[in-house]
């Protein structure tokens, strides 16, 4: 999946000041609309609610990753807001959220699971998170995170004898992440 469409520099925001989690939520939501990703707002929003009803999207280390499918996007989409002062928002951790990653995606759970993969990807990279919030320019912020986006050369992979960890959890809405 290509990161620099899912997520380019007119959907990120750094330094952002919010007072709370849904101030966050409309504002990624207001990115994502004024940039056409959606084709009914109210539709997205209320399957972002009932998603994060379910249980909450804050995962660990400062991160949240509020997502949905909905019938109001007709292509996967993301938004990034880096936050100037963190949020308390449950996180498993325990860790107050600084850093708000919004994935919206069509019905379609393979692309909405291939959308998250390749974020959640990007943001594990070592030194990311920690970069992304001493950046000031949306630009930059993109580009570190589409970087390691190229796929791997076969003779960089390794020894393929060696053995590989999967890890999966269950997300509430159905949706296995790996």
């Amino acid at each position: 999946m290509d990161i620099a469409q899912l997520l380019p520099a007119s959907r990120i925001r750094l330094g952002v000041r919010v007072a709370d989690r849904a101030e966050a939520n409309r504002r990624l939501t207001a990115l994502l609309e004024a940039d056409g990703c959606l084709l009914d707002r109210a539709c997205f929003e209320r399957d972002l609610q009932a998603r994060e009803a379910q249980s909450s999207t804050a995962v660990q280390g400062g991160l949240a990753l509020p997502h949905a499918r909905s019938e109001g996007v007709e292509q996967p989409a993301a938004a990034l807001l880096v936050l100037g002062e963190p949020l308390d928002c449950c996180s498993m951790d325990g860790v107050p959220v600084d850093m708000l990653l919004m994935i919206a995606s069509p019905q379609d759970s393979a692309v909405h699971m291939q959308a998250i993969a390749a974020l959640a990807m990007a943001l594990e990279r070592e030194g990311v998170r920690d970069t992304l919030r001493r950046l000031e320019r949306p630009e930059d912020a993109a580009a570190l995170l589409a970087e390691g986006d190229a796929p791997v050369p076969a003779e960089e992979c390794g020894d393929a004898q060696q053995p590989r960890i999967l890890v999966v959890t269950a997300c509430p809405s159905g949706i296995a992440h790996t």
